[in-house]
């Protein structure tokens, strides 16, 4: 019998504030716009290690969490790097919107100096997506636009932070990594 509460599993995310509810609306949208931009891209939970600290009693009991990883699935392209699945990007690649549809989430990162031509390349998409998605990506389509619009404004990164259940809410900037192998 799996203990559940050592075990907990990805039940939503909750920041950014567009990716609020449940990770499946965001996994299918994300889907949608790497088949858009020609990224031959699977979605897999990857169960990482972790270890919480003496500060958090409560979670000392968790071996491993979750992660919604990105995997290349045609040999042609190249894996991204464990940098570039949390979202640290040296250079913004040729087509911006590999940053999001390459994230691993909970734990990643947008950062605020990619979020421009991100949004630029979403507006671009904004008629299309809703074709494709025949309606159904919408509201995380338009939501996400105004988010990396917003963003391109600030100096601030914005990490993607997740709620397991049944532990709730997880801190992943006290982990040491969630990046695994490369």
């Amino acid at each position: 019998m799996v203990d559940h509460a050592s075990h907990p599993r990805l039940d939503s995310f909750f920041e950014p504030s567009w990716m609020r509810g449940n990770e499946k609306h965001f996994r299918l949208w994300r889907s949608c716009v790497a088949e858009m931009i020609g990224a031959p891209v699977a979605y897999d939970y990857v169960r990482r290690p972790v270890a919480f600290d003496e500060m958090h009693p409560g979670l000392s009991a968790i071996k491993s969490l979750p992660f919604l990883e990105a995997r290349i699935i045609d040999p042609a392209w190249r894996q991204p790097t464990a940098a570039e699945r949390l979202g640290l990007w040296s250079a913004l690649p040729e087509e911006p919107l590999l940053v999001l549809v390459l994230l691993t989430v909970p734990g990643g990162l947008f950062q605020a100096r990619h979020a421009k031509a991100i949004a630029k390349r979403l507006d671009e998409l904004d008629e299309l997506i809703h074709f494709v998605g025949q309606g159904w990506h919408t509201h995380t389509h338009e939501v996400a636009r105004q988010f990396f619009h917003a963003l391109a404004k600030t100096n601030e990164d914005v990490r993607v932070v997740g709620s397991y259940e049944p532990s709730g809410t997880i801190d992943l900037d006290t982990l040491p990594s969630i990046a695994g192998p490369a």
